[in-house]
């Protein structure tokens, strides 16, 4: 069981300086507290994302922490010229020293997509055209490609990639296909939702994990046991009721920027749990005093089999101090208990 961290890098109230000098000091202490990855969302033209690009933020990351892994999720592939994406990807892979992880996907807003000129519906087939770019680039020692969307002759790739053959390669699981296609091209993934769906998730997930060991393998991939991922927002403090003054006016906040780049177009966002109630309800939010979490989180895990825990730990109104404070809280006294527990041998059945 690993636990990581996920950001949006929403706008938190403080100036932009501050705000980025607060997620530095955040992403060194999880860093010194043994967090196994801190994954960077992408958004523009929303206060949902002052990160709109991931790579500036993640190379300030590489400089700030010594062992956890760093990664996109996700690249919006669609909004990238994936010959430049590939060499900053090399950059980021030699800074970070081997850490840097690859989250990629299509956007999920048509609204983002569209301030840059780029349709909705096509922006899956100019995500699949980017992927096998970048998955050429990554990998050969010269890039050709042609077809409706990007075109280069013979590119030589100067830079080259620390991790062999490239960084792991992380997508948003969705329904079937999108399963399929990530357990195809050895890819982990991160789910959001519920237990129960994100339980039959993660089952879909390995069931096509199995079927694509094929495929995998006329890809070169090797094989290995994925990772997979569940979001959740949490916010640990030393009562429940603290807690809670905590986290319901930051999950307002955060998701008033959730929903900012929607409704400018008069739009429901997908994908949102506006009310605080409903999420904690829907296990969306863990909300508590150390135990509390930690019960919580272990009904959670045995529930879907998860093996990462990604968390969004410092979102909204939270002020730094908070944040801090959750984090603490939650590498002190939540952590150490399932770290505990895996080591733990299994009981002899009679």
């Amino acid at each position: 069981m690993r636990f990581g961290i996920f950001d949006h890098l929403d706008r938190s109230g403080a100036s932009l300086a501050q705000q980025y000098a607060d997620r530095l000091e955040f992403a060194e202490t999880a860093d010194r507290f043994g967090f196994h990855g801190y994954h960077i969302a992408e958004h523009h033209s929303t206060t949902l994302g002052m990160a709109p690009s991931p790579s500036v933020f993640l190379s300030a990351l590489t400089q700030r922490t010594t062992r956890m892994r760093l990664g996109s999720l996700v690249y919006i592939l669609p909004l990238y010229n994936p010959l430049r994406l590939v060499e900053e990807i090399c950059m980021l892979d030699h800074l970070s020293e081997g850490r840097l992880d690859i989250g990629v996907g299509r956007g999920a807003s048509p609204f983002e997509l569209a301030y840059y000129g780029v349709n909705i519906t096509e922006s899956r087939a100019i995500f699949d055209a980017a992927l096998d770019v970048l998955m050429k680039g990554l990998t050969g020692e010269r890039l050709s490609h042609r077809d409706e969307w990007f075109k280069y002759s013979g590119v030589p790739m100067m830079l080259r990639p620390l991790q062999h053959p490239h960084p792991p390669l992380w997508f948003a699981a969705g329904g079937l296909e999108s399963l399929e296609f990530a357990a195809q091209r050895g890819m982990n993934v991160v789910a959001a939702g519920a237990s129960n769906y994100v339980g039959r998730t993660i089952k879909r997930f390995h069931e096509a994990w199995d079927r694509g060991s094929s495929q995998r393998s006329r890809l070169g991939i090797p094989e290995r046991t994925p990772m997979v991922g569940v979001r959740r927002h949490v916010v640990v403090a030393e009562t429940d009721a603290s807690a809670e003054g905590v986290a319901r006016p930051a999950y307002k906040a955060w998701g008033e920027s959730y929903a900012l780049g929607w409704r400018v177009f008069n739009a429901a966002p997908t994908l949102l749990v506006e009310d605080y109630d409903e999420a904690r309800r829907s296990e969306l939010l863990v909300v508590g005093s150390p135990d509390t979490v930690r019960r919580e989180l272990a009904k959670q895990i045995a529930e879907t089999k998860l093996n990462y825990l990604i968390m969004s730990m410092t979102f909204g109104s939270m002020q730094h101090r908070e944040t801090m404070r959750s984090l603490d809280l939650f590498a002190s006294e939540v952590m150490p208990h399932f770290k505990a527990a895996a080591k733990m041998p299994n009981k002899t059945r009679m």
